[in-house]
């Protein structure tokens, strides 16, 4: 359902995509074309080799791409609007068949389904959504991964197995889940091993809140990864009761967020899903998801989409807060804003 690009020798000639078809013989959307490489904004993917179909193989016919090739998938059209949208279905399509994806794009794509389905069929995933050119010169990227694992396999440890979980801040936070059953997450900035996903720079150790049992306060002052919040020149304060938000407070980014929010038109926004603890040290809060999810000393909660329920719904809101206090089960395993080793 796509084309490929054999040579980089060879011009970027214009190719037509044939169109998925829906089970009723109609198109899903309009033609698509593969032009120049300059061209789009689309994902990067690595895909499964196939030998050459000949010595004048058309690139665009089965069996016309070479084994040391790699493939190229560009759009540029029905961009994403928020975290966690569905790609199109051809992209879609693609990243099903690829060995390796680069998502190279605005939003993130690692709750939709496309993404998991992709891995569930053996792909090794690399999230690199919004990067901008000052995170590729300096920052959480240039962090040395091998050695932040320590951080990550600590919270691993200590979370195995848990159920009460206590969050506090200075700024106010006072926050209660259970993540009993949840599955665990953690997140080192690597992809070595087929069906694994990543997004560095983040690195994280995440779970969740099983649904009904998240209450009290969350102050946010640290960052928002909605395009019309970023870092934070205020608090921001939530109220949850039975894991939904029910009260926003605080001054003009609080009125903004909460319009926002309301602008989904769905109660299912306001679901809170997953806890996330920051732990790359190299990482600094600039606005942006993944090296604002990554910076150690922050906690993040996730309002929308999780890994436990609410996999219907498109959209994930990660929202930072800075120096927690983590109890589980009574024992603090992360002490404002650091790791507690055994």
């Amino acid at each position: 359902i796509i084309h490929y690009l054999v040579d980089k020798q060879i011009p970027f000639a214009k190719y037509q995509v044939p169109v998925p078809l829906a089970r009723d013989g109609l198109p899903l959307q309009p033609p698509a074309t593969v032009g120049h490489m300059g061209q789009g904004t689309g994902a990067f993917l690595k895909l499964r080799r196939q030998p050459f179909g000949g010595g004048n193989a058309d690139p665009c016919q089965k069996g016309g791409m070479g084994d040391q090739h790699l493939g190229r998938l560009l759009r540029d059209d029905d961009p994403r609007k928020m975290h966690g949208e569905e790609p199109t279905p051809l992209v879609a399509a693609a990243m099903l068949k690829a060995d390796v994806i680069f998502r190279a794009t605005k939003f993130s794509l690692s709750h939709s389904h496309a993404r998991r389905d992709a891995c569930a069929a053996g792909a090794r995933d690399l999230n690199c959504c919004d990067y901008s050119i000052e995170m590729l010169e300096r920052g959480g990227l240039y962090t040395d991964f091998e050695a932040d694992r320590k951080y990550v396999d600590q919270m691993l440890k200590s979370m195995k197995d848990g159920d009460q979980i206590h969050i506090t801040t200075e700024a106010g936070t006072d926050y209660y889940a259970s993540i009993k059953g949840h599955k665990l997450f953690p997140q080192y900035g690597m992809v070595r091993n087929p069906g694994e996903t990543c997004s560095p720079p983040d690195i994280e150790m995440a779970s969740g809140a099983i649904p009904g049992t998240a209450h009290g306060k969350i102050v946010v002052d640290g960052s928002i990864t909605h395009p019309a919040m970023g870092v934070l020149k205020e608090p921001i304060t939530l109220y949850v009761e039975n894991s939904f938000v029910t009260k926003i407070e605080g001054g003009e980014e609080a009125e903004r967020f909460a319009a926002e929010l309301a602008k989904v038109y769905d109660p299912r926004m306001y679901r809170v899903g997953e806890i996330g603890i920051g732990l790359n040290p190299d990482a600094s809060l600039c606005g942006r998801m993944l090296e604002d999810e990554g910076c150690s000393g922050y906690v993040h909660v996730a309002l929308g989409n999780n890994e436990t329920d609410n996999q219907d719904f498109i959209l994930h809101i990660d929202m930072m807060f800075k120096d927690p206090t983590i109890e589980l089960d009574g024992k603090v395993i992360f002490d404002h804003g650091k790791v507690v080793f055994d």
